[in-house]
């Protein structure tokens, strides 16, 4: 692994959607080595340039992420789908 790729994912171009994919990808990495056989999932919902919600797949067989809490909302994610 590159010294770019170890530690914190958060890699942000400075734009709000960088700044959400960046934490998004450091959300997934909890659940490193908990999640498998699927895959890693973090997300960060924004409205407009705010972050409005947010979660990850913390283990398998457990809560999506769009059922977390989140410090941004204090309910639970919506699914829009």
């Amino acid at each position: 692994m590159s010294s770019e790729a170890s530690g914190s994912a958060s890699a942000s171009n400075g734009s709000p959607e960088g700044e959400a994919m960046g934490r998004a990808l450091d959300l997934a990495l909890r659940g490193w080595g908990r999640v498998a056989p699927n895959p890693l999932v973090g997300a960060v919902v924004l409205r407009g340039d705010a972050p409005v919600g947010e979660g990850f797949h913390a283990e398998y067989g457990g809560r999506k992420w769009w059922r977390s809490r989140t410090p941004a909302t204090g309910r639970a994610v919506r699914r829009w789908w």
